[in-house]
């Protein structure tokens, strides 16, 4: 179950979606496929989440919510390059289907690594491991 201190702390996926999708606007995209197709884009999405799940489920894990600001900046930034338009990344972000797709695509990479549903343990034992490998994903948590 959740605490009142997880209630009202924001979540590392809010904070990077948030960013993305207030960030000041780009120059118009020409010819560009959808944002849903942008691996990179999408897995820093997928990753930011499942550093949230990681921080929120176990118990000796934090989240670096500066950290998520400035990589969420930062891949905005990378999508401007690109010639993604405000309109485009905001409709992507906003989408709920999106969101559910990468949701479901953060789940099936934590529930193959044996962090499933709420369980402390699982998250607990991911969350070290992505420490450990100084993956992306371990880059958003730290040990409390």
């Amino acid at each position: 179950m959740r605490t009142s201190r997880n209630r009202t702390k924001p979540s590392l996926t809010a904070a990077a979606l948030l960013a993305l999708a207030l960030a000041a606007p780009a120059a118009p995209a020409q010819s560009l496929p959808p944002l849903r197709e942008n691996d990179a884009i999408v897995e820093k999405l997928m990753a930011a989440r499942i550093a949230e799940m990681i921080q929120r489920y176990c118990p000796e894990i934090g989240g670096k919510l500066f950290y998520a600001i400035s990589e969420a900046k930062a891949l905005k930034a990378y999508a401007e390059k690109l010639g993604y338009s405000e309109d485009e990344m905001r409709a992507f972000v906003n989408d709920e289907t999106e969101r559910k797709r990468v949701f479901a695509m953060a789940r099936d990479y934590m529930e193959a690594r044996g962090a499933v549903g709420k369980d402390p343990a699982g998250h607990c034992a991911l969350g070290r491991q992505e420490l450990a490998s100084k993956s992306y994903i371990g880059s958003f948590l730290y040990l409390k």
